[in-house]
């Protein structure tokens, strides 16, 4: 690995693995407020409303559809499903995935195990990680959420932290 994707790495708060859709992505941990069980919150008739949210408090937080974002089909969903609350310029969105693989801590070994490919035209992902024999696609939740926003930035069930 060159020293630009080493840097990129080691300013990771951490690294964490999951599934959609049966394929492998990662993601920084810096941007992640919480991860959360949908069973556990109760909210079907939210998550499968024509603009899927949860309720979190007083908050309402946009749900963002990774299957369609990345052209995949849906599954049924499982006791594995979590929820990622995400937080990025004072936004809050949140994101469905399959299951949790790991989360790992990013120390000097790990990284020096890992090799990354970055992507120049694919939207929506910064390259391939592989770890521990698996490819795992590096989610830009930065650019999903930018170009996320902009289609429903006027709706009411954006929050930023300044109005909690």
């Amino acid at each position: 690995m060159n020293e630009k994707d080493i840097s990129l790495l080691e300013n990771f708060k951490g690294l964490l693995t999951f599934k959609i859709n049966g394929e492998y992505f990662c993601s920084d941990m810096a941007n992640i407020v919480e991860i959360i069980n949908p069973t556990e919150l109760n909210q079907e008739e939210n998550i499968n409303s024509a603009s899927p949210h949860i309720n979190l408090g007083v908050v309402k937080i946009a749900m963002i559809d990774l299957y369609k974002i990345f052209g995949l089909n849906s599954k049924p969903r499982s006791e594995d499903d979590r929820i990622l609350v995400i937080e990025i310029n004072n936004q809050f969105l949140c994101f469905l995935v399959d299951k949790i693989c790991n989360i790992y801590s990013l120390d000097k070994d790990i990284i020096s195990e890992m090799e990354f490919e970055p992507f120049q035209r694919i939207i929506h992902l910064s390259g391939i990680l592989k770890l521990k024999k698996k490819n795992l696609f590096l989610l830009d939740f930065n650019s999903i959420a930018s170009s996320e926003l902009k289609k429903v930035n006027g709706e009411s069930f954006i929050r930023n932290k300044s109005e909690e």
